[in-house]
């Protein structure tokens, strides 16, 4: 009965071509119109911005891997996490495996990055400290486990598996399949070491002795690191140096992580050696420095899920809107010919 009383309504508002209905039609868009830029100032100067967030007393979450949504600037959301001094704790979110060189290089950048802002602070236990941790999210093998170790802790999920210190690189040599297309593959440079050369060069041999030893000298840099931070038995550095992984709870038997549990249970041991850190808010690094909102959601799909949700409300927001405004265009223009 009342709906069907507000569509009688609305259907005689839209169909009064008077004067007085083009009033009422007048003081109502603009009633609506003022009430929507109040909320809009409103929204502007009162609203909670970005900074707010880091300019509070927060514990930082800096996503490495793919667990939230793939960021590919973790060692930046790392590196602003470091450099603020409201960002009282670091918990790692770790969910990637790297094994190949040239990953290790960000790698080799953060734990220095670590090192360095821990040793300038405070003694480990007091308030000036800046505890980081780790939390085992998916993977945590080769370079990721490397940086693990670098953290005072390391709390894995039961199905998290963790280890795997090595290094491997994989090549397609496109030069055959080229050469049956009839694409011919010049190659100009200096030095017998610099592009890897056929099978049959004089050369061959020597180019993989060098790289094998730089592969060497990088697995020999994960090793002595991790065997530095975690202070593993000799024989239990040997089993996680010939590049195998195991599973939370087998991992935590053999010393490579501290506990098995969710990323609650980290941040719950984190405060109950740093009380000062306890009623904290945890800032999501990675979207602060992607530009979006920094919410912490505790299912890690769940920020995908409203995003695009969003998406959604807004595209069919715009969608009639612009309908509307070609509706109420197009009544204008009858009642102007009416007139």
């Amino acid at each position: 009965m009342v709906f069907s009383k507000l569509s009688s309504s609305y259907r005689a508002f839209r169909s009064d071509f008077t004067l007085g209905g083009f009033e009422r039609y007048y003081r109502t868009v603009r009633y609506v119109g003022m009430g929507s830029v109040v909320l809009t100032l409103g929204a502007y100067f009162f609203g909670t911005s970005h900074q707010s967030y880091l300019s509070t007393d927060h514990i930082a979450r800096v996503n490495v891997g793919h667990v939230a949504n793939p960021q590919a600037g973790w060692l930046a959301a790392l590196d602003s996490a470091l450099s603020n001094a409201r960002a009282r704790a670091i918990v790692l979110v770790i969910d990637q495996a790297v094994s190949s060189g040239s990953d290790l290089y960000e790698i080799e950048q953060a734990i220095s990055h670590i090192r360095r802002v821990k040793s300038a602070s405070g003694a480990p236990g007091t308030e000036q400290a800046k505890p980081v941790v780790s939390f085992v999210y998916g993977y945590a093998l080769g370079g990721s486990y490397v940086l693990a170790s670098q953290t005072d802790y390391i709390v894995a999920q039961r199905t998290a598996t963790l280890g795997g210190l090595s290094i491997s690189v994989s090549t397609f040599d496109p030069k055959p399949l080229l050469t049956r297309l009839g694409v011919d593959i010049i190659t100009k440079g200096f030095g017998d070491l610099k592009v890897m050369p056929d099978k049959k060069d004089p050369n061959y041999t020597a180019y993989m002795q060098h790289r094998n030893g730089v592969y060497q000298s990088l697995y020999r840099w994960m090793v002595a690191t991790v065997k530095e931070n975690r202070s593993l038995s000799d024989e239990n550095l040997k089993r996680v140096s010939q590049g195998e992984w195991y599973l939370g709870e087998r991992a935590q038997q053999y010393g490579l992580c501290d506990d098995t549990g969710d990323l609650t249970l980290a941040v719950d041991k984190m405060v109950k050696a740093y009380p000062s850190l306890d009623g904290l808010s945890i800032v999501d690094y990675g979207q602060v420095v992607a530009g979006e909102d920094v919410i912490f959601y505790p299912v890690p799909a769940l920020s995908e899920y409203i995003r695009v949700l969003n998406r959604w409300i807004f595209r069919g927001l715009a969608a009639n809107i612009g309908e509307y405004l070609r509706a109420e265009f197009l009544r204008l223009n009858r009642y102007v010919m009416i007139m």
